[in-house]
């Protein structure tokens, strides 16, 4: 568990309000949810022609908490509101009170005390690197360690900030399906050129536990354009995007066309029951997905694919693209493929990306959807899955209909 951070500051006194006939009344009025290592608390303040800079919780382990001790804010002014305090000792009882800020004094509230509960379960989250940046979104990929025996979890995401060690009382998503213990949770609403600090964390029965720091700026990128797209082999996926070896053991699960004559569709699909068909990772059996609506975009014999996602935090689909894929197969039989490489934080990653089905035109559907995605080659990242490692992803039902519709 990572130690709080002691702030170090001038120990201010209580105030008085301000002038005679100012004043702000503020009152801690109640402690829940509290965990080995977290708890909430939920502030009432009101002010009468006093301009609140900055309010919080501060607290300590012998009383009378001030800003000189572990403090969090949260926001200006007055009103109701509610914040975390996380990274606490397990068994070990904790005074806080309630801050205002105002001018150059700060007023505190009553004091509630709180003992933290036995730390039972303890769990190991790592924040292993940033894609897909632009000037205002981006991925983080993070991994919870020893998933294989994981016990159950309230929520997991990731945390961010522009100061260093953000927590959930900054911006905040969480993610859904974990894959073999790892999972994306999509940061947006940034500012372009700024730089932000991550966290991943997990939230269990006994309370949240952060992973490492990692930080980058948010700076404009076409997301996905793909300029490794190796043109077909008579036919066939060039051995650099599909090593000889590797499509013999996919094949055995999804089928990998050839050919010089696919049909090439462009509409717009929804894969569902979308399901983990087959991994190498040691991971649930058939985990199910939210469903995936895939868009095809006809290019001559290439096609523009278009994943809309769902996103967990906002409840709709968003749109990720991929450009210019090669379609191989022959009739209304297709695979498309794709590769990417990442440089993000000074690793490198390349992967690859195949995809298949049957057009079916009676029926403006696609059967046997799948998808293969594989991880080649990395470089500079201890935590990521071994090279050649893959799962496969597909429509469970075997029929993906036609999706008339781009949101929600």
């Amino acid at each position: 568990m990572i130690a709080l951070t002691i702030v170090s500051c001038k120990k201010e006194t209580p105030g008085d309000g301000g002038q005679p006939g100012n004043s702000i009344e503020i009152q801690i009025t109640g402690i829940t949810d509290t965990t080995a290592t977290s708890a909430v608390c939920h502030v009432s303040v009101t002010a009468d022609n006093v301009e609140i800079i900055e309010r919080g919780v501060c607290w300590n382990k012998s009383g009378e908490p001030t800003v000189s001790d572990y403090y969090t804010s949260k926001g200006t002014g007055d009103g109701g509101f509610s914040l975390y305090i996380t990274e606490l000792e397990p068994t070990t009882k904790y005074f806080v009170r309630a801050y205002a800020k105002f001018e150059n004094d700060v007023k505190y509230s009553n004091e509630l005390g709180l003992t933290t509960l036995e730390l039972i379960l303890s769990r190991e989250v790592q924040t292993l690197y940033m894609s897909h940046i632009t000037d205002e979104s981006a991925w983080c990929h993070a991994r919870i360690v020893d998933w294989k025996g994981a016990d159950e979890l309230f929520s997991w995401g990731c945390c961010w900030s522009t100061t260093p060690h953000p927590d959930f009382n900054d911006s905040t998503n969480w993610s859904g399906a974990i894959i073999s213990g790892e999972f994306i949770t999509a940061l947006t609403e940034l500012t372009a050129s700024t730089k932000y600090y991550v966290r991943a964390y997990v939230e269990n029965a006994s309370g949240f536990f952060y992973g490492n720091e990692i930080e980058f700026v948010a700076e404009k990128e076409e997301p996905h354009e793909n300029p490794w797209s190796p043109e077909p082999v008579d036919g066939h996926i060039p051995s650099s995007v599909l090593p000889d070896a590797l499509a013999a053991e996919i094949g055995q699960y999804m089928n990998i066309y050839s050919g010089e004559n696919p049909m090439v569709i462009d509409s717009l699909y929804n894969s569902s029951p979308h399901k983990l068909m087959h991994t190498t990772f040691d991971e649930p059996a058939d985990t199910v997905y939210h469903d995936l609506r895939f868009q095809f975009v006809k290019k001559d014999n290439k096609v523009d694919l278009i994943e809309w996602v769902f996103d967990n935090y906002a409840q709709y689909y968003y749109p990720i693209a991929f450009r210019d894929l090669n379609m191989i197969g022959s009739g209304n039989n297709f695979t498309a493929y794709y590769l990417e490489e990442d440089y993000s934080n000074g690793k490198y990653t390349k992967t690859a990306t195949i995809l298949s089905g049957t057009f079916d035109e009676a029926n403006n559907a696609v059967n046997n959807f799948k998808i293969a995605e594989i991880l080649l080659k990395t470089y500079g990242n201890p935590n990521l899955p071994p090279e050649n490692s893959y799962r496969i992803v597909g429509d469970a039902d075997g029929v993906s209909e036609y999706y008339p519709m781009f949101y929600k």
